[in-house]
């Protein structure tokens, strides 16, 4: 009896032997590594297919846009699993139930194919979050491609990862090559090697702490990386060819329904000559001002700007081509200002590296106030704390305040915002702090633009921990319909 419990049954001779004998599974491996790696791409491509099919059918229903939203996020982001899921156990319940064909003698040799797909999952996870995370600004295409995973990598929804939702694919790849395993086995009662235990928990207990490290890696670079498109003009802002993060539109002078100031009477100072009209750029939260300026002071400034904006590429060529107004933000105008390309500059005060800057190239500045605006700082409306002194700011920007706790506040860490230097708001809040240093702003606290603070302050992680600044004007004014600006 003894004996006999130490036999294994050789499903291929049907004997009872200790040693069954070695066949040709190469076979097996191959197509199944196969089948693990092309299904869910192929799952994914028919998919697709059908849904090219199926969409102008859906449009052409009664339903509402929500509910339409709501097939596709069920066709493209929960669907495909199942699919996948139900793939693969057809083919192991197939393959290793049905078909005549050698297979491994062991349940290790059987899952091996599948061990080398997560296998290579776990490799590329790993090498891209701690390696190649901050390397791309499209990393989940990046990741898609260097994984083959796809569908876990580009229709991750917003509750999770990138990381985390790959996996949850990657496990129903293998939920469903268990299932039809496990029922071929019942069908067929083939006794096979099992695994053994203790070196199954040692991998499990290896692979999931490297993906917890990954996870946690992944969600820090997320939280603190602010990556911008390298594709993108400018600064990779919405409007203005990448430099802008407002829509400047409704400042336009040769838009019939601008919003601009406008005076009572005909301006007594006119500049007829489109050659002779000075050149004027800034801020943008200084736009509105010059670009009401030239409205009253530049004759048919309407006509001259849009026929410059329709034939600038022929600037060189057509001497009529002029555009009187620019916009490139403080940073590039200042720079114009000092090269000669722009006569006029509208913003706050130069920074000192920007006094600089005009100083090396011999440059004398004139400066000359047109008016009065506030500098302000907002929180979230969430924020309990509803006033701060200017010494509690400094004290908050220079780092000795870090807790809102300190300040009559929630017990949440102060997400202090800041701005590129040299930028306008950033220039006046170096002037705000005086001799108080501005501590070194984490990168999640580092915005690149003033509507892009506004927006990140009022939204983060729906908390009420974040604090920022800008110019009243811009804040109130020009943003006011941007999203999640309500919430300042």
């Amino acid at each position: 009896m003894e004996d006999r419990k130490n036999q294994q049954y050789n499903p291929y001779t049907g004997d009872d032997s200790s040693n069954p004998p070695q066949t040709n599974c190469a076979p097996y491996y191959i197509s199944t590594i196969l089948y693990v790696f092309i299904a869910p791409i192929a799952a994914l491509i028919v998919l697709m297919c059908a849904a090219t099919t199926i969409f102008p059918i859906i449009l052409e229903l009664p339903i509402s846009s929500s509910i339409f939203e709501s097939i596709l996020e069920f066709i493209f982001r929960y669907l495909p699993p199942v699919l996948v899921a139900l793939a693969m156990f057809y083919y192991a319940h197939f393959y290793i139930g049905k078909y005549k064909a050698d297979k491994p003698n062991s349940l290790f040799g059987i899952y091996l194919p599948v061990f080398i797909f997560l296998g290579w999952q776990l490799f590329i996870t790993v090498i891209f979050t701690l390696f190649l995370y901050d390397v791309f600004y499209h990393e989940d295409i990046i990741y898609a491609i260097l994984s083959l995973n796809f569908y876990g990598s580009m229709f991750y929804p917003d509750w999770t990862s990138v990381i985390t939702y790959s996996w949850l694919y990657n496990l129903c790849i293998l939920g469903g090559f268990v299932a039809g395993e496990r029922l071929a086995f019942r069908k067929t009662k083939v006794m096979r090697k099992p695994f053994r235990i203790k070196y199954v928990s040692f991998v499990l207990i290896c692979s999931v702490a490297m993906l917890l490290i990954c996870e946690v890696s992944s969600f820090y670079k997320r939280i603190n990386i602010i990556k911008r498109d390298p594709e993108q003009e400018g600064y990779g802002f919405a409007y203005e060819n990448g430099y802008s993060s407002t829509d400047l539109e409704p400042y336009y002078v040769e838009n019939d329904k601008n919003i601009l100031a406008k005076l009572d009477m005909p301006s007594t100072f006119m500049v007829s000559e489109p050659t002779e009209m000075p050149v004027l750029d800034g801020a943008e939260a200084a736009y509105p001002i010059y670009s009401a300026f030239a409205k009253a002071c530049y004759k048919d400034i309407g006509k001259i700007q849009n026929y410059a904006k329709q034939n600038q590429h022929q600037k060189y060529e057509d001497p009529d081509a002029v555009m009187p107004i620019k916009f490139s933000n403080t940073i590039i105008a200042f720079k114009d200002l000092v090269n000669g390309d722009t006569d006029i500059f509208f913003g706050a005060k130069p920074s000192p590296e920007q006094q600089k800057l005009a100083l090396e190239a011999g440059k004398g500045l004139v400066m000359t106030p047109i008016g009065k605006e506030a500098f302000i700082f907002f929180v979230n409306s969430e924020n309990p704390v509803d006033g701060l002194t200017s010494d509690q700011i400094r004290n908050i920007y220079s780092g000795e305040i870090n807790n809102w706790k300190e300040i009559g506040g929630a017990n949440e860490r102060i997400l202090a915002f800041q701005r590129p230097e040299n930028s306008g708001s950033q220039t006046m809040m170096e002037y705000f702090m005086g001799k108080t240093p501005l501590k070194e702003p984490l990168q999640i606290e580092y915005i690149g633009s003033m509507s892009g603070l506004v927006t990140e302050t009022a939204s983060y992680q729906n908390r009420s921990s974040a604090i920022g600044y800008s110019f009243r004007y811009f804040a109130y004014i020009m943003i006011k319909d941007l999203k999640d600006s309500d919430h300042i």
